[in-house]
């Protein structure tokens, strides 16, 4: 599956950066790599975008903010 289905990762037209459920990325500095999948975008006025996350082999989760997930030093996506 590719980590963005249906479009390219990135920027859309407003400017924003694409990020939507389903989506999957690995945590660039992880010992073991561990794939995390986008669960939901959280959107609140006068706050960055972020995106809660969830591990793909377990309950665990996590929230960061878009820039951050879309930030290659911290996170790529996954492209298989």
């Amino acid at each position: 599956m590719p980590p963005c289905p249906g479009r390219p990762c990135g920027e859309d037209m407003r400017g924003k950066l694409q990020i939507e459920a389903g989506d999957r990325f690995i945590k660039v500095d992880s010992k073991q790599p561990v794939i995390w999948i986008v669960d939901k975008v959280l959107e609140t006025p006068g706050l960055p975008r972020h995106a809660r996350l969830v591990k793909e082999t377990g309950r665990d989760s996590t929230t960061v903010s878009v820039e951050t997930l879309t930030n290659t030093r911290f996170f790529r996506p996954v492209t298989d």
